[in-house]
């Protein structure tokens, strides 16, 4: 087991056990969405191409507000995905839990991806102090198992 492993199972012991977050066996067919749904010309979301892109720089304080912010415009109860630099690590629950739960996730050495399950919108966190929002350019589809936006 890796190290970021261990600290998300650490970290986030109660939450798996009790069902609020929920580990994804393999992502392969997440990344595919997401690359399909945003402009992505190499490994990164090109965040000139979304729509409503709201970007700015900081540590993990800022990334928490930021985050905030968006639940609140977003709905804590949105059903969303955690993606990261494809370790395994990748998780399904509710924008409100993830939100509840944020500090451990983003305290990884990775780049953090928040994206809707309809891949409608993308929240994002990179290790290099990149902080971004924005929507798909593309119309929403559901993802195997994902609920759509009503």
């Amino acid at each position: 087991m890796s190290w970021p492993e261990e600290h998300l199972d650490e970290a986030l012991a109660r939450p798996f056990a009790s069902g609020l977050i929920k580990r994804i066996a393999s992502a392969d067919i997440l990344w595919d969405q997401l690359s399909q749904s945003f402009p992505c010309p190499g490994t990164y979301i090109d965040w000139s191409g979304t729509e409503a892109h709201v970007g700015t720089r900081g540590d993990h304080a800022a990334f928490c507000r930021f985050f905030a912010l968006r639940v609140l415009e977003l709905g804590g109860e949105a059903p969303a995905y955690y993606l990261n630099d494809h370790l395994g690590l990748e998780m399904r629950a509710t924008l409100a839990v993830f939100a509840a739960h944020l500090r451990p996730i983003i305290e990884l050495p990775l780049h953090h991806y928040f994206v809707s399950s309809d891949f409608d919108w993308c929240i994002a966190y990179r290790m290099e102090g990149d902080i971004d929002f924005g929507r798909s350019p593309r119309p929403p589809f559901a993802a195997p198992g994902a609920l759509r936006r009503t």
